[in-house]
């Protein structure tokens, strides 16, 4: 089941495995586990060693990557009727229940397949993940991810509509193409493409001062507010790992004029 259809906890019962832990897994996985599962997190990264311990000993229940799904239905001979995953390094784990929690993947079905083209989870051709290379009228708001969404739209939104109000004009197509084809380098530089080309994690903080410089609004306020943004966004995400269920209750007082933050 992909975790879009979770909705409540006491749907679940004995071990259930939770295959991915970013926002909807971290969350997921806590509220389980406070209701009485016995949860499991499969996630990148993990080593046979670290498999073997968690698995051993429960110290932390994380596993590698999940490669096989086994359900055996009851029978004579399977009483219990239990299904079990295969993990990366070879290790079976039983469980009740397995959550995706592995995000979204992106579709147009309005579009012909020779306007929009979509590998993985790569959306192209897009001039700074955002304007159609061919269609400069054509533009997809919000693909990025792994960051935080609503600075990140309104920067989109102002180049934008400084773009199409003529403020300010478009590179030559060729040097919108380098663009394009240096952002897929990038990303197979950090093993992100083609799945993760949209992922912008600690470059989403560049990618936005450069809409406002491209937007021709970029100045010495709209920096120094991001950079105070980036600190509590950084604050943010220390108190998720101390507190999964609880860092949504941390409120923040920003004075955006003297450029400090504090908790309330």
């Amino acid at each position: 089941m992909h975790s879009k259809y979770y909705r409540c906890p006491s749907q679940y019962k004995g071990t259930v495995i939770c295959v991915g832990y970013a926002s909807s897994g971290v969350d997921i996985t806590h509220e389980l586990r406070k209701n009485g599962c016995n949860v499991y997190v499969a996630k990148k990264d993990i080593t046979k060693q670290e498999e073997l311990y968690t698995l051993q000993e429960g110290a932390v229940d994380y596993f590698s990557t999940v490669t096989s799904f086994i359900s055996k239905p009851v029978d004579v001979f399977n009483k219990d009727g239990c299904s079990y995953v295969v993990t990366e390094h070879g290790n079976k784990v039983q469980c009740d229940h397995i959550i995706y929690c592995t995000g979204y993947c992106y579709e147009y079905p309005f579009f012909e397949p020779d306007t929009i083209m979509m590998h993985d989870k790569c959306v192209h051709p897009l001039y700074k993940h955002l304007v159609h290379l061919y269609y400069p009228s054509l533009a997809f708001v919000g693909l990025p991810y792994n960051v935080l969404p609503f600075l990140l739209f309104e920067a989109q939104a102002e180049y934008l509509a400084s773009l199409w109000s003529r403020q300010v004009a478009l590179p030559l197509f060729q040097v919108r193409y380098k663009k394009m084809l240096s952002t897929y380098s990038d990303a197979q530089g950090k093993n992100q493409f083609p799945n993760h080309v949209h992922k912008l994690s600690e470059g989403q903080w560049d990618y936005v001062m450069d809409l406002y410089a491209a937007a021709m609004k970029l100045s010495d306020k709209i920096i120094s507010s991001i950079e105070l943004i980036k600190e509590v966004f950084e604050d943010t995400a220390k108190n998720k790992e101390r507190n999964p269920l609880g860092f949504r209750t941390v409120n923040y007082q920003i004075d955006f004029g003297r450029k400090v933050w504090k908790h309330k």
